[in-house]
Order: C-alpha cells, then structure tokens, then sequence
C-alpha cells in the first residue's frame, strides 16, 4: 500500500494504466543510476591490485568465493586444476562469453565502465546481445536461434501438442503463454526471434513497460473499469510482488 500511494499520483485511490506505466519507466531509470553507484562500490573490491583494471583472474577468485569454495581449492584452480562443479563450470562459461562481450577495448580486462555492462547487461544495447544468446542456450532446444512456445514453457518439443492440455492444470503455463504471444511475439507468427527477444529484454523500450503495466491490469482489474483500487491490487497480490511495480532489481534479472 505504500507503493500504491507513490504510484497513485493524482492521489484519487485508483491506479490507472498510464500511472503503472510512468512508475515502472521510473523504477527502470532508477535501477540504471543504482546499478552504475553499485558497480562503483564494488569494483575497488574486486579489483584487488588496485590498478584500475579488473583482469578475469581476479574476477574469477571472486567468483568462486562467492561459490563458497575453501581457500585451498582456490590455490588448485590458480594452479590450472579442475575444481568446479558441473553448474559452476556453466555458469563461469556462460560469464566470460559475457565477459568478452563488455571488454570493448579487448584487453581482457574491465575498467570500471565496462564492468556495469558486464554486472548489468539489460542496460547496455551490445551486452544485450549476449544476454539474448545466454537465454537461447537454456531454453533452445533444437538450436534454431529462435524459440517457440513450447521452448519458451520449457515443454520438451516432442510434448508440444499437450500443450493446451497442459494449459488447462497448469497456471504458470497459461501465464507463459500469455506472456509469449502479448509481450514477445510480436507479430504472432508463433516464434520469438532474436530481434523479439532482445526487444523484450531491453528494459528500455517503452514496450517493455507497457507490457508489464498492461499485464498487471488485466490480472488485478477484476470489475473492469481500468482502474485498479487497493482492493484489486490486495486481491491480486501475489501478482504484484512478482512484478516489477513491486521489486524492479529482482525482476528484471529473473525475466526468464
């Protein structure tokens, strides 16, 4: 109800799309300014020389205390012995794909600009590109650079003419499908392509929140009127807090 009150500008008690609109173009103006103050902060840490320059040596250290690996299997890895698990293994490949992306100069190490397009890819248009292929490694299946519906719901390809059975005991689903044919296929020809994709993860494009805004009216505004009072928003919490009126930060690095 406290959000309620700072998005419900006009101050009337009901929320009406254009304000969701505004306070979730807002919060991604914000997340941008937090995340370059952040990444500001935590730079000096991580770049343990002190020289300006984080190499992915010292990013990697990092990552595997994180990870919570002992000290002595960190002085294995230095030494060029395999110590990661499977998933750490991924993710460290998955990051230094991501790593090469943001490294503009192409000296294998961040200055403190390029690690906020590094920390932050969602903001940065050439980061945006190696966020779109790290989402196509998990969810393409049959590695056509582009999903479909059933990848997108992660159903296994030969599953897909289950799937509206599916639908029908399956809210999460019905929520995919909704998500897949109004915010990302945009022009319904059943596949997401690269250019959709990257187009629904650009926190910047105003359809992006428009979407998001849309969305939340149509789930909460239960007499129909396009507006949502405390009543619907309460009613339809659960939905809110998944959103990003409610936790922009946490949503837009969850958006798959």
């Amino acid at each position: 109800m406290e959000i309620f009150k700072l998005v419900d500008t006009d101050g009337d008690a009901r929320l009406s799309l254009k304000e969701l609109i505004d306070w979730i173009t807002l919060k991604t103006k914000e997340h941008f300014r937090e995340a370059v103050e952040a990444s500001k902060t935590v730079f000096p840490k991580v770049d343990t020389d002190s020289d300006g320059k984080l190499t992915w040596d010292e990013y990697t250290i990092q990552f595997l205390k994180q990870r919570g690996y002992s000290k002595n299997k960190i002085e294995k890895f230095k030494k060029g012995k395999q110590v990661l698990q499977e998933h750490d293994e991924e993710d460290n490949a998955i990051y230094r794909d991501r790593w090469e992306t943001a490294d503009e100069d192409g000296d294998d190490a961040l200055n403190s600009e390029e690690f906020v397009s590094f920390m932050h890819p969602e903001h940065s248009e050439r980061m945006l590109n190696i966020v779109v292929e790290e989402v196509l490694h998990e969810l393409d299946q049959n590695g056509d650079k582009k999903l479909t519906l059933a990848e997108f719901v992660s159903v296994p390809i030969s599953k897909e003419v289950d799937l509206l059975k599916m639908e029908k005991e399956d809210e999460w689903i019905r929520g995919r499908r909704e998500e897949f044919e109004t915010r990302i296929d945009m022009n319904k020809d059943g596949i997401a392509s690269q250019e959709e994709l990257k187009a629904y993860m650009d926190p910047k494009n105003k359809q992006h929140a428009e979407g998001e805004a849309r969305h939340l009216m149509g789930a909460a505004d239960d007499n129909s009127d396009h507006l949502l009072s405390p009543h619907e928003v309460l009613g339809s919490y659960y939905i809110f807090i998944g959103s990003k009126v409610y936790n922009y930060a946490r949503n837009v690095h969850d958006e798959f």
